[in-house]
């Protein structure tokens, strides 16, 4: 139900269903189909980190260097054939070695959050106006430049300068038809610059707090929605964000957009860990959410049904297996109760 962020707990929770993978292979005629899905994505994840482990074969990195940092430049990187339901195959520019995660499973799979992607690509409508928060590489960026139109906007958030680099690229790759707008920025409440702690092997898990594992760092521009948005006469529809625990100070840093009565679409994710390490509150960022008057449900690869929460639920979660101690996560889907877009989500439910 919840997912794990920490690799170490990923790995862990991957080898205890390894050791009981065999007796679910040969019964999976007989289980529901709940279960084979579960299953599928356990024999996905597996691959993926074989793949992974097989291609490492430098020394693990130390003083908060890159992995790669050796390789030249073009072994930096690699392209895929990207495989999303209901769209023809596409090129898509991965890290090579480093980035065990989301560029492992994109190798193996030819796909990053199927469940999350679906939800994504049916939410979209041709002439959106977009926003990518946390981009990393542009795996959502690309799926917003295959469904928009020229009519659509797309503005995309990425501070690593690595993951930016490689954003732009995959952003073009696309030939987008939609006014494509990148900008190498983290967002949140304020203006100015800050340290961007990296990650040496999960170039998803950068982030703007001293979790005190010694990372090496790096200074980003910082700017906020109410600053970067002021002058548009347009406001984007959707908005999707993934920053490692910076949701609440990015929705603090829209107040006047929310306050003059803006309501985007929005998928964040919900890492009460993230956001107490960022010195904010979970239950205060849901209660944020609800005062704005939205509708939220959980989007999870684990479990791929849209759930709808409740504060009673999340309360229940925060004081158990999703508490920050734990350092689980969930994405929260948030769209108005009356929200005609629910109808292309029935048999998510």
């Amino acid at each position: 139900m919840w997912q794990q962020r920490t690799p170490f707990r990923q790995l862990s929770k991957i080898y205890q269903a390894i050791l009981s993978l065999g007796g679910l292979e040969r019964s999976v005629r007989d289980v529901d189909a709940s279960l084979q899905a579960a299953v599928e994505s356990l024999r996905i994840e597996i691959h993926g980190l074989r793949e992974q482990i097989a291609s490492t074969t430098q020394p693990a990195a130390s003083d908060g260097l890159r992995m790669d940092a050796g390789l030249p430049e073009p072994q930096r990187q690699r392209t895929i054939r990207a495989r999303v339901s209901n769209l023809p195959p596409f090129d898509f520019e991965i890290h090579n070695r480093e980035d065990r995660f989301i560029s492992g499973i994109l190798a193996s799979t030819g796909c990053w959050e199927p469940f999350e992607t679906e939800v994504f690509r049916r939410l979209l409508r041709p002439d959106d106006f977009v926003i990518d928060i946390g981009a990393n590489i542009g795996w959502y960026g690309a799926l917003a430049s295959k469904l928009l139109d020229e009519r659509g906007r797309l503005m995309a958030f990425e501070p690593d300068p690595d993951n930016f680099a490689m954003l732009r690229r995959n952003l073009m790759r696309c030939e987008p038809r939609a006014a494509v707008e990148s900008r190498q920025e983290a967002v949140g409440e304020d203006l100015g610059v800050v340290k961007l702690y990296l990650s040496t092997f999960n170039m998803g898990d950068h982030h703007l707090f001293d979790d005190g594992e010694s990372r090496h760092s790096v200074d980003v521009p910082l700017n906020s929605l109410d600053v970067v948005l002021a002058d548009r006469t347009r406001l984007p529809s959707v908005l999707k964000s993934d920053t490692q625990g910076s949701e609440a100070r990015i929705l603090r840093g829209a107040r006047k957009l929310f306050d003059a009565g803006w309501r985007p679409i929005m998928i964040l994710e919900f890492w009460p860990y993230g956001l107490t390490q960022s010195g904010d509150d979970a239950l205060e960022l849901w209660t944020r959410l609800e005062e704005l008057g939205y509708a939220m449900y959980e989007v999870n690869e684990d479990r791929p049904k849209l759930r709808a929460l409740d504060r009673d639920m999340i309360k229940e979660m925060l004081h158990g297996p999703m508490s920050p101690q734990s350092q689980t996560f969930i994405n929260i889907l948030a769209l108005r109760p009356d929200s005609s877009r629910l109808a292309d989500l029935t048999d998510l439910f």
